[in-house]
Protein backbone atom coordinates (compact mmCIF):
# COMPACT_ATOMS: atom_id res chain seq x y z
CA UNK A 1 0.00 0.00 0.00
CA UNK A 2 2.54 2.41 1.10
CA UNK A 3 4.49 1.91 -2.64
CA UNK A 4 0.92 3.60 -3.86
CA UNK A 5 1.40 6.41 -2.12
CA UNK A 6 5.22 7.49 -2.38
CA UNK A 7 8.02 5.55 -4.45
CA UNK A 8 9.66 2.56 -2.13
CA UNK A 9 13.06 1.13 -2.42
CA UNK A 10 14.92 -2.03 -1.85
CA UNK A 11 17.97 -3.59 -2.03
CA UNK A 12 18.81 -7.00 -0.67
CA UNK A 13 22.10 -8.21 1.21
CA UNK A 14 24.31 -11.14 -0.04
CA UNK A 15 21.70 -12.27 -2.67
CA UNK A 16 24.10 -13.24 -5.45
CA UNK A 17 26.66 -14.90 -2.48
CA UNK A 18 24.05 -17.17 -0.87
CA UNK A 19 22.72 -17.90 -4.74
CA UNK A 20 25.40 -17.48 -7.54
CA UNK A 21 23.17 -18.07 -10.24
CA UNK A 22 20.83 -15.32 -9.13
CA UNK A 23 17.70 -16.84 -9.68
CA UNK A 24 16.30 -16.35 -6.07
CA UNK A 25 17.10 -12.54 -6.95
CA UNK A 26 15.44 -12.41 -9.78
CA UNK A 27 12.16 -13.68 -8.13
CA UNK A 28 12.36 -11.99 -5.63
CA UNK A 29 12.88 -8.64 -8.27
CA UNK A 30 9.50 -9.50 -9.63
CA UNK A 31 7.54 -10.02 -6.17
CA UNK A 32 9.16 -6.51 -5.34
CA UNK A 33 7.82 -5.05 -8.79
CA UNK A 34 4.61 -6.52 -8.85
CA UNK A 35 3.97 -4.77 -5.64
CA UNK A 36 5.10 -1.40 -7.02
CA UNK A 37 8.81 -1.49 -5.14
CA UNK A 38 12.23 -0.50 -7.05
CA UNK A 39 14.23 -3.57 -6.30
CA UNK A 40 18.15 -1.72 -6.89
CA UNK A 41 21.36 -3.58 -6.83
CA UNK A 42 23.26 -1.72 -4.56
CA UNK A 43 24.06 1.32 -2.48
CA UNK A 44 25.35 3.12 -5.10
CA UNK A 45 21.96 2.62 -7.10
CA UNK A 46 19.75 2.92 -4.18
CA UNK A 47 21.35 6.63 -3.17
CA UNK A 48 21.35 7.90 -6.67
CA UNK A 49 17.82 6.49 -7.11
CA UNK A 50 16.75 8.52 -3.23
CA UNK A 51 18.52 11.39 -4.72
CA UNK A 52 16.55 11.65 -8.32
CA UNK A 53 13.22 10.20 -6.77
CA UNK A 54 13.35 13.16 -3.97
CA UNK A 55 14.20 15.70 -6.17
CA UNK A 56 12.78 15.07 -9.34
CA UNK A 57 9.24 14.88 -11.05
CA UNK A 58 8.40 10.98 -12.73
CA UNK A 59 9.87 10.60 -15.91
CA UNK A 60 6.88 9.62 -17.72
CA UNK A 61 8.36 8.80 -20.38
CA UNK A 62 11.67 6.67 -21.11
CA UNK A 63 13.19 9.37 -23.30
CA UNK A 64 15.91 11.74 -22.45
CA UNK A 65 17.30 14.77 -23.70
CA UNK A 66 21.19 15.16 -22.91
CA UNK A 67 22.93 18.12 -23.39
CA UNK A 68 26.88 18.83 -22.20
CA UNK A 69 29.73 21.38 -22.58
CA UNK A 70 32.20 18.78 -23.31
CA UNK A 71 32.12 15.88 -26.72
CA UNK A 72 33.47 13.16 -24.38
CA UNK A 73 31.36 13.70 -21.57
CA UNK A 74 28.29 14.10 -23.39
CA UNK A 75 29.03 10.80 -25.19
CA UNK A 76 30.11 9.11 -21.75
CA UNK A 77 26.41 10.15 -21.19
CA UNK A 78 24.72 8.70 -23.77
CA UNK A 79 26.37 5.89 -23.34
CA UNK A 80 25.24 5.09 -19.35
CA UNK A 81 21.65 6.68 -20.69
CA UNK A 82 21.49 3.93 -23.66
CA UNK A 83 22.75 1.38 -21.22
CA UNK A 84 20.26 2.11 -18.68
CA UNK A 85 17.36 1.28 -21.08
CA UNK A 86 16.51 4.83 -22.11
CA UNK A 87 15.87 6.34 -25.32
CA UNK A 88 17.68 9.44 -26.45
CA UNK A 89 14.91 11.85 -27.46
CA UNK A 90 14.95 12.57 -31.49
CA UNK A 91 13.12 15.94 -31.56
CA UNK A 92 10.85 17.56 -34.38
CA UNK A 93 13.39 18.85 -37.47
CA UNK A 94 12.35 22.85 -36.83
CA UNK A 95 13.38 22.16 -33.09
CA UNK A 96 16.79 20.57 -34.52
CA UNK A 97 16.71 23.74 -36.62
CA UNK A 98 16.25 25.93 -33.90
CA UNK A 99 18.96 24.98 -31.97
CA UNK A 100 21.45 24.41 -34.01
CA UNK A 101 20.81 28.37 -35.42
CA UNK A 102 21.27 29.49 -31.79
CA UNK A 103 24.68 27.95 -31.84
CA UNK A 104 24.05 24.71 -30.84
CA UNK A 105 26.45 21.26 -31.97
CA UNK A 106 24.63 18.33 -32.46
CA UNK A 107 26.77 15.13 -31.82
CA UNK A 108 25.59 10.95 -32.15
CA UNK A 109 23.02 11.25 -34.82
CA UNK A 110 21.43 14.81 -33.68
CA UNK A 111 20.90 13.09 -30.15
CA UNK A 112 23.07 14.71 -28.09
CA UNK A 113 23.27 18.47 -27.52
CA UNK A 114 26.77 20.18 -27.35
CA UNK A 115 27.05 23.80 -26.27
CA UNK A 116 30.69 25.89 -26.07
CA UNK A 117 32.52 25.88 -22.71
CA UNK A 118 33.37 29.53 -23.17
CA UNK A 119 29.02 29.94 -22.99
CA UNK A 120 28.06 28.70 -19.21
CA UNK A 121 24.80 29.91 -19.27
CA UNK A 122 23.73 28.07 -22.79
CA UNK A 123 23.76 24.98 -20.94
CA UNK A 124 20.22 26.09 -18.84
CA UNK A 125 18.92 27.45 -21.92
CA UNK A 126 19.55 24.46 -24.14
CA UNK A 127 17.86 22.49 -21.41
CA UNK A 128 15.29 24.71 -21.06
CA UNK A 129 14.45 24.66 -24.66
CA UNK A 130 14.45 20.57 -24.77
CA UNK A 131 12.64 20.31 -21.99
CA UNK A 132 9.73 22.71 -23.59
CA UNK A 133 9.62 19.67 -26.49
CA UNK A 134 6.92 16.74 -26.41
CA UNK A 135 9.22 14.09 -27.20
CA UNK A 136 11.65 15.09 -24.16
CA UNK A 137 10.90 13.17 -20.92
CA UNK A 138 13.78 14.50 -19.25
CA UNK A 139 16.59 16.38 -19.41
CA UNK A 140 20.23 15.33 -18.29
CA UNK A 141 22.41 18.33 -18.00
CA UNK A 142 26.34 17.25 -18.26
CA UNK A 143 28.86 19.77 -17.28
CA UNK A 144 32.59 19.56 -17.68
CA UNK A 145 34.75 22.06 -15.16
CA UNK A 146 36.19 24.69 -17.41
CA UNK A 147 36.95 27.80 -15.26
CA UNK A 148 35.49 30.34 -13.04
CA UNK A 149 32.53 31.35 -15.10
CA UNK A 150 30.84 27.97 -14.58
CA UNK A 151 29.63 29.62 -11.25
CA UNK A 152 27.53 31.69 -13.47
CA UNK A 153 26.38 28.63 -15.54
CA UNK A 154 25.27 27.36 -11.79
CA UNK A 155 23.37 30.07 -11.11
CA UNK A 156 21.19 29.63 -14.72
CA UNK A 157 20.78 25.95 -13.88
CA UNK A 158 19.26 26.47 -10.81
CA UNK A 159 16.75 29.50 -12.49
CA UNK A 160 15.65 27.74 -15.02
CA UNK A 161 15.08 24.69 -13.12
CA UNK A 162 11.97 26.82 -11.35
CA UNK A 163 10.60 26.83 -14.72
CA UNK A 164 11.07 23.27 -16.38
CA UNK A 165 8.37 20.93 -15.10
CA UNK A 166 10.22 17.80 -16.67
CA UNK A 167 12.68 16.22 -14.64
CA UNK A 168 16.25 18.05 -14.72
CA UNK A 169 18.96 15.88 -13.65
CA UNK A 170 22.64 17.64 -13.53
CA UNK A 171 26.04 15.61 -13.72
CA UNK A 172 29.45 17.86 -12.14
CA UNK A 173 31.90 15.86 -13.24
CA UNK A 174 35.17 16.53 -11.26
CA UNK A 175 35.98 17.32 -7.44
CA UNK A 176 37.67 20.17 -6.70
CA UNK A 177 35.72 22.84 -8.47
CA UNK A 178 32.78 20.73 -8.70
CA UNK A 179 31.85 18.99 -5.40
CA UNK A 180 31.04 22.67 -3.64
CA UNK A 181 28.78 23.42 -6.95
CA UNK A 182 27.26 20.21 -6.21
CA UNK A 183 26.44 21.18 -3.01
CA UNK A 184 25.29 24.44 -4.35
CA UNK A 185 22.89 22.52 -6.47
CA UNK A 186 21.78 20.15 -4.07
CA UNK A 187 20.55 23.04 -1.58
CA UNK A 188 18.54 24.55 -4.70
CA UNK A 189 16.59 20.96 -4.93
CA UNK A 190 18.00 19.60 -8.23
CA UNK A 191 18.76 16.03 -8.41
CA UNK A 192 23.05 16.33 -8.64
CA UNK A 193 25.82 13.63 -9.49
CA UNK A 194 29.48 13.73 -10.03
CA UNK A 195 28.93 10.84 -13.06
CA UNK A 196 26.75 10.32 -15.75
CA UNK A 197 26.53 6.44 -14.89
CA UNK A 198 24.96 7.95 -11.53
CA UNK A 199 22.57 10.06 -12.62
CA UNK A 200 20.74 7.42 -14.95
CA UNK A 201 20.85 4.53 -12.48
CA UNK A 202 17.06 5.03 -10.65
CA UNK A 203 15.92 4.33 -14.44
CA UNK A 204 17.32 0.50 -14.11
CA UNK A 205 14.71 -0.06 -11.76
CA UNK A 206 11.91 1.52 -13.43
CA UNK A 207 12.02 5.39 -12.61
CA UNK A 208 10.39 5.71 -15.69
CA UNK A 209 7.63 3.27 -15.31
CA UNK A 210 6.21 4.66 -12.19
Amino acid sequence: AAARLRPVLAIRAGSLLLDEAGGEEASFAAALRRAGVLFLGGLVDLLAAAETLSRAPKLRRDSIAIVSNAVSAGYLAADAALRAVLHLAELEVSAVQALSLAGTELGGRARLFLVPPDEPVRLAEVAAMLASQAEVGGVLVVHAPSGEADDVGMQALMASAKVIHKPLLVCLMGQASAGPRRRLLAEAGLPVFPSPEQAVSPSRCGWWKI
